[in-house]
């Protein structure tokens, strides 16, 4: 389930009151609406918004069919959402998996289109018009209609990469640790990894490092620590 809490001693709190697991929560640009997604194995996934601003709001629902349902993302304007349609697991299994790949609608859950069936963690850039993907160790970006795909970066051992919002900064997870590189945008693939030296960038973890976000300013990047 998700939870909050007032840092730095606050007292955990949880956020929702259902009994389906959540996972995955995205906050909007202006911090006042909460994504995520959740699982049940008798009715399968979906995507839910909560006004968490707002005391005793209630989750709306947004996915409209059942389906494994992951990482849902805000457009910078909170319009539209993107987010993916897993093709199945060996833990979730296969049900409900037809037509995986990336998707928007808008934010009631109407207007569904298939942008790619390649890649995963879908995000918006910052102007809104094209939409980042990862897919193995390369990043990716595409046009809101799945058009003009163009190879941002790619890397030997690298994955998770995350764009800053005003996208001058890349972080990512190269051997388990995390770095923060300039963000070069090149108009042709870049090769990055702990090793780069084309351009600034630096460790940031000792050991292990995961689940990268950046504020909504840009200027701090939040992870999870691991061990090695």
């Amino acid at each position: 389930y998700l939870w909050k809490k007032e840092l730095p001693a606050g007292k955990p709190q949880r956020i929702t009151n259902g009994i389906d697991f959540e996972f995955e929560p995205q906050f909007s640009a202006d911090g006042k609406t909460l994504l995520y997604t959740t699982w049940n194995d008798s009715t399968a996934g979906a995507i839910y918004k909560l006004n968490y601003q707002q005391a005793g709001a209630v989750p709306v629902k947004l996915s409209k069919s059942k389906a494994i349902y992951r990482t849902p993302s805000f457009s910078p304007d909170g319009k539209w959402i993107v987010f993916r349609k897993e093709g199945g697991s060996d833990v979730l299994g296969p049900a409900y998996t037809a037509g995986p790949g990336i998707y928007i609608f808008d934010s009631e859950g109407n207007n569904e289109k298939l942008v790619t069936e390649n890649g995963n963690t879908p995000r918006y850039n910052k102007k809104g018009d094209r939409i980042f993907y990862q897919s193995g160790s390369t990043m990716t970006s595409v046009k809101l209609d799945g058009e003009d795909e163009k190879v941002l970066l790619k890397s030997g051992y690298g994955n998770q990469f995350t764009v800053s919002p005003d996208e001058k900064w890349i972080a990512f997870i190269d051997l388990h640790k995390a770095y923060i590189a300039a963000f070069p945008q090149t108009g042709k693939a870049i090769d990055i990894g702990s090793g780069t030296t084309d351009f600034p960038l630096k460790v940031i973890t000792k050991d292990a490092g995961f689940n990268l976000h950046w504020s909504s300013d840009s200027r701090h990047l939040h992870y999870t620590l691991g061990s090695q």
